[in-house]
This record gives C-alpha cells, structure tokens and sequence, in this order.
C-alpha cells in the first residue's frame, strides 16, 4: 500500500541554527536556493505524496504562507503546537493525534534534506520503520542518533554520541 500522508514537525524555534541565521525559521534557510521547506516539500510532491499535516508553532503564520505557495492549499492542512518553545517534537506529533485517522502516514522533522527515493521507498514498506543514515558526515549532525543491532533499533535520540551511534533517524513511519 503507498503512504499518502506526511506529518511534517515544524513547530520549533530551531535555536542553535537560526540564531546564526538571523533569527530565520529553520525550515526558511537557503540551500543552493531554495528553502529547506522547498527541498522537503518537492521531495515529498515527487514520492507520491498527497496529504500533508504540518505542525507549526515559532513563526507558525509566515510557515503557513511558505508551505502554500509551495504546496498550494489542497491538501495541506495544519496543527498549532502552542507549547513549542518548552516542548519537544513528541509533543507536536501527538498534537496531530485526532488527524490520524487510521491511514499510514510517515513524519519528518521540518529541517531535514534527503533524496526523495528515500520517501518513496518508506512509503511501500509494510510495518513500523525508521530511515537511518549511516553515511560518514565528518561531525555530528544534530538529528536523533540511533544504534541499530540485529535490523532493530535498540537505542535512539541525542543522548547518544555518533562514535557510539550506528547513524541518525531521519524519518519514520510508525
């Protein structure tokens, strides 16, 4: 069966990166010109997605008028996650709670940057799955760590440092 749906986590302030940005959303900082939120929008466009569930919070007006133009309103649809600047991403997904209505779905953190395949392939998986990159990045990237044993994960979050890490989760599909 493909995944139609996409939770999109957007709810937060992104401190550590968008004070080097001005103060920018994360999910609005340029790469090779385009927004972060073009990337993952385009990409999800592109892996057959139809539905999208943003959670916003920091900036949540400005993201809503972004992810229109870029997506257009069909089909969008938004959760306000009012305690973003004292809760976690956990919080913002279960704010999303009453829109998941028994279908699959696949959630994303807003500022994440991947090849669409990766999306497409999640999408025509039967089960719970967790995308993990393993690819050397040089430094640690401020995504969930995971260690994976066995094709399971056994750990996951940022308590974990990458030395003792397998990769990062980058998205899943409960």
């Amino acid at each position: 069966m493909q995944v139609e749906k996409a939770i999109i986590l957007w709810a937060g302030c992104g401190r550590r990166i968008s004070n080097d940005h001005g103060g920018i959303h994360k999910a609005m900082i340029p790469l090779n010109g385009k927004s972060l939120m073009e990337y993952l929008l385009d990409n999800l466009k592109r892996a057959g997605i139809r539905e999208v569930v943003a959670v916003l919070g920091y900036r949540a007006d400005e993201m809503l008028k972004e992810a229109e133009k870029i997506w257009g309103s069909n089909g969008l649809s938004t959760v306000i996650n009012d305690e973003f600047d004292h809760t976690n991403n956990l919080c913002s997904l279960m704010k999303t709670r009453d829109m998941m209505d028994g279908s699959d779905f696949i959630v994303l953190n807003g500022d994440m940057v991947f090849d669409c395949g990766i999306v497409k392939e999640i999408c025509t998986l039967e089960g719970n799955i967790i995308a993990v990159d393993n690819n050397d990045h040089g430094y640690q990237l401020d995504s969930p760590r995971v260690i994976v044993r066995g094709g399971r994960i056994r750990d996951i979050g940022r308590h974990l440092t990458i030395d003792k890490a397998d990769g990062y989760a980058i998205s899943c599909r409960p």
